[in-house]
């Protein structure tokens, strides 16, 4: 399968399961496009995804999930992009909070939702009419917290089950 025309973009993949999952897809010859906050280490990862996939053209957005604001702007550039094609989208980008309930403030809580749930339902409606000329897909990377929580982990428990839900309803719509 010629995967060189395919394009991949991974949110949170400055490192972690995101760089890795970017390096993954360079190895089998996808054009990489990653989003992080970090732009040091998504150009390193770049470097990365160029040298394991013999080629140049992928690209590296700094952009905060969690900013709506500009989020709605980068989504707005890349869309109108020349030639911008998207074949997959694999929302990753995720933070983790560890504290007790009562400990947790109302910050805490928007924060999470923001970068966690927020900012990949944003980027995936936003980016639903390319993936849609492409028959593209939709990857949203979620945790054993959404179904199994564990003490000190609501916001980032609730977050992701909400994630697992509204990936279902995309599913199914």
């Amino acid at each position: 399968m010629d995967n060189t025309k395919k394009t991949v973009f991974i949110t949170g993949a400055s490192r972690g399961i995101g760089a890795e999952t970017a390096l993954l897809f360079a190895k089998k010859g996808f054009k990489i496009n990653i989003l992080g906050r970090n732009p040091q280490r998504l150009q390193e990862v770049l470097s990365k995804c160029e040298n394991a996939s013999g080629t140049s053209g992928h690209e590296a957005f700094a952009v905060d999930l969690s900013n709506i604001e500009e989020l709605y702007k980068f989504c707005e550039n890349y869309l109108h992009a020349p030639g911008r094609q998207l074949h997959t989208l694999i929302n990753n980008a995720g933070i983790f909070d560890y504290k007790r309930f009562e400990d947790q403030t109302v910050s805490d809580w928007d924060n999470l939702y923001r970068t966690n749930l927020l900012g990949p339902i944003v980027l995936t409606q936003k980016l639903l009419p390319l993936l849609k000329q492409n028959s593209g897909s939709i990857i949203n990377v979620s945790s054993s917290l959404a179904h199994t929580p564990i003490a000190n982990t609501a916001a980032y428990s609730a977050m992701k089950a909400a994630m697992n839900n509204w990936t279902k309803t995309l599913a199914i719509e």
